[in-house]
């Protein structure tokens, strides 16, 4: 009989130290891996929207590139705006819209703004522009894009368009992506 009372004494359940001890510890452990999981996914967040930001800047590079090789001529440029005809007859209006902060392409009727097409946003104006080339320039280490003069109008050209430089910055969360191509067109204008 005495063997049956010790194995019942055995057999209990917590005590008010353990309760107490697990509690505490839950307390520190659920606030640090719950910040572990928010940092998480606002790291993710901030990935997905940079990786959406730099796929919208390399569509709008593709297209604009494709389109200036094809130039037959330009119609209209300056820092905002590249207006020029392509080799087959059709326009094409690229800006950078300071309103919107977007940058812009319009194929068809471009004298109406509801025909430009938004190829990328979060777009620092101040930082973007096009800039157009008439002459080769040889640098010890590198080309040198700056010190050109451009042309406010096509009629202003006394000699061909040679590089037509397209740049812009995207601006998001305190973050700046800047995007570049440098292009020759199909027909120098």
């Amino acid at each position: 009989m005495s063997v049956d009372v010790r194995y019942k004494r055995r057999v209990r359940g917590f005590t008010l130290i353990e309760l107490v001890f697990v509690i505490a510890m839950l307390g520190i452990l659920i606030p640090i891996t719950s910040s572990l999981v928010i940092d998480s996914y606002n790291y993710y967040s901030n990935i997905l929207n940079i990786n959406n930001l730099s796929l919208s800047a390399d569509n709008a590079l593709r297209s604009v590139t494709n389109d200036i090789r094809k130039m037959y001529q330009i119609q209209n440029a300056d820092d905002d705006d590249l207006h020029f005809t392509l080799a087959d007859g059709e326009e094409r209006y690229y800006r950078f819209d300071s309103e919107s902060e977007t940058f812009q392409v319009c194929k068809e009727s471009c004298d109406d703004d509801a025909n430009f097409g938004v190829l990328a946003s979060n777009v620092n104006i101040a930082e973007s522009s096009f800039k157009f080339y008439t002459e080769l320039i040889e640098v010890e280490n590198d080309i040198d894009p700056g010190g050109f003069e451009y042309p406010m109008s096509p009629t202003e050209l006394e000699t061909p368009v040679i590089f037509i430089k397209v740049e812009f910055q995207l601006d998001w969360d305190e973050m700046e992506l800047p995007f570049m191509t440098i292009v020759r067109p199909g027909t120098p204008s």
